[in-house]
């Protein structure tokens, strides 16, 4: 008998330390993923099954060859290995926890019995030398198990591969990567199964046919991972790898239920939210923590919708009623088929001390500008009683006096309506945009101003979603119109619909705007007088989304158009 070493058995050799070196390096990149650590002890299984295979044909005698074989019998774990990371891999249903009494009834337990079997069997197999090759092993006909155990690791072998097939259909093909990654793995270990099939079939020692052809095999398996890791992104975090991290780290409760409201699980945040992570032992249902009408709203929402989101309520917690926010959809299973209900509940504590400080903060504001304003108007009352006072001295004394007293009274009154503007705007400031009828609008403009300029309407009858105040923004322009144009005597109100929107054109006959002030005539501060009336139009519109802008010519007079785009305008129900 003499020695060599074989081309199999270096094969053998090189295979191991490949799939072993993979299995570290995936094991490396998430050491706390239960997928990088089932992948980790598949490679090592394989890597021992292809080592093993290498020992045993370096045997220089039978009892050398018998102590490896006895410890090759660990190659039947392999198999529910192998099952177990497809299913995980594939968020097959069997993958859940809850499931893993089931995954080790069916694959690790007669694994087992096989694994415990061979070994306390050795003595059962036939070894023979074979020069170049080295020993080999078979079975004798007293090894009773040994049909049994290749029958049922190529039954789960074909049962991993159909899950793997039936993955890849399931899943969209917009997941291009996804999809590429599930197809790699479904040809890695396919070589395995594949070779061992071949084995079978075509080596006359069904023993050595099959145990060295798989343990090469891992070759295979090791080109098509490392092609899925390097070209697909294969064991890189990714919201699938990265789900129950997110989970665990997310500040919201996150609590999944079935339809009637019976908690599956939860996080952190929700054990700490509903009390149940500091032994309370009271019935896991999501009706003890939402009162029963809000439950029975949402889950309506939910069928009508689909989800639900940002739903305000109390939250009866471990620690008394929270006010928290909820968002609320359904789950299906991988057959589309309704499986419960998920909720992500925020707590909003702190939002709502934010929020009442700051209607507090406002309240408090308000009642100082009023207080400040309706002080101001008295002051400004009492100096006007007085200019009159000198007034009616000055007469006698000197008329440019006279003259320059007036002014004074014309400013405090200009100061007092514009102190009244910002009152009118305090006290709507709050307020939501509210369906107008806009000709009624035009109606009033033209009944007020009578007695200063004519105005004249050809409108389409719509009513506006506009804010509280759009009378006075019509009220604005007009008098700057007045105001500025210096000669002018007609406005005309004008309306057309384009692109879906509504357009409310104001001109006027007056002397227009120039050029060059077009784009500041709606800045704060410019004009001859204080600059306030256009700028706060467009404030109060663009509050609304309703955008205006001024298209007249010099010379020609001012034409102000307000546009109310679609949503913010519609027809009049007549």
């Amino acid at each position: 008998m003499t020695y060599s070493l074989p081309a199999i058995s270096l094969l053998c050799l090189i295979s191991a330390a490949i799939t072993f070196s993979l299995g570290i390096f995936v094991f490396a990149r998430n050491p706390k993923s239960h997928v990088h650590q089932l992948f980790l002890l598949l490679c090592c299984s394989g890597a021992f099954w292809a080592f093993f295979e290498f020992m045993l044909r370096q045997a220089t005698d039978p009892s050398f060859a018998y102590y490896w074989n006895m410890i090759g019998s660990e190659w039947i774990i392999t198999i529910p290995v192998a099952i177990h990371f497809i299913l995980l891999f594939t968020s097959h249903p069997l993958s859940k926890k809850s499931h893993l009494p089931i995954i080790l009834l069916l694959f690790y337990a007669p694994a087992l019995v096989f694994f415990i079997y061979d070994a306390t069997h050795a003595w059962t197999y036939h070894f023979t030398f074979i020069e170049g090759y080295g020993f080999d092993s078979s079975p004798k006909p007293s090894h009773l198990l040994y049909i049994p155990e290749i029958i049922f690791a190529f039954i789960v072998a074909f049962f991993a591969i159909i899950t793997c097939i039936r993955s890849y259909l399931k899943t969209p093909q917009i997941y291009k990567k996804l999809r590429r990654q599930i197809l790699l793995v479904l040809m890695g270990i396919s070589f395995p199964s594949g070779a061992g099939l071949i084995g079978i079939v075509f080596f006359s020692n069904i023993s050595n046919g099959l145990s060295v052809a798989v343990a090469i095999s891992y070759l295979g398996f090791v080109i098509c991972i490392s092609i899925a890791i390097l070209r697909y992104g294969l064991f890189i975090v990714s919201a699938t790898t990265a789900a129950e991290t997110i989970i665990t780290t997310i500040p919201d409760a996150l609590i999944l239920t079935t339809h009637d409201g019976e908690i599956i699980t939860t996080n952190p945040a929700g054990l700490h939210l509903t009390g149940l992570g500091r032994g309370n032992n009271q019935e896991r249902q999501i009706r003890n923590f939402i009162p029963e009408t809000e439950f029975l709203q949402i889950l309506q929402k939910i069928e009508r919708n689909g989800s639900v989101s940002d739903e305000e309520m109390l939250f009866r917690g471990g620690f008394g009623p929270v006010p928290v926010s909820i968002a609320a959809s359904e789950v299906k299973d991988l057959d589309g088929k309704p499986a419960g209900l998920v909720f992500i509940i925020r707590d909003i504590t702190d939002r709502k001390a934010s929020e009442r400080a700051l209607v507090q903060a406002r309240e408090k504001l308000a009642l100082m500008f009023k207080i400040t304003r309706h002080d101001i108007l008295n002051l400004l009352t009492a100096m006007t009683g007085y200019l009159c006072i000198a007034e009616d001295k000055a007469e006698s004394l000197d008329a440019s006096l006279t003259s320059d007293i007036r002014t004074c009274q014309d400013l405090a009154e200009r100061i007092a309506d514009h102190i009244r503007i910002t009152g009118t705007y305090h006290e709507h400031e709050s307020g939501e945009p509210i369906w107008q009828s806009l000709d009624s609008l035009i109606r009033r403009l033209i009944q007020e101003m009578s007695n200063t300029v004519q105005i004249t309407a050809d409108i389409e009858p719509v009513e506006i979603r506009a804010d509280p105040l759009m009378y006075k923004v019509l009220y604005n322009i007009a008098e700057n119109s007045v105001r500025h144009g210096e000669n002018t005597t007609l406005i005309t109100c004008e309306s057309a619909i384009l692109n879906d929107s509504f357009i409310l054109v104001m001109e006027d006959n007056g002397k227009g705007i120039l050029e060059e002030e077009k784009s500041r005539i709606f800045e704060p501060g410019f004009g001859k007088n204080t600059g306030l009336g256009l700028s706060f139009c467009q404030d109060i519109l663009n509050y609304s989304g309703i955008s205006i802008r001024e298209t007249g010519k010099a010379g020609s007079g001012a034409r102000f158009e307000i546009l109310f785009p679609p949503g913010t305008w519609r027809e009049k129900n007549t």
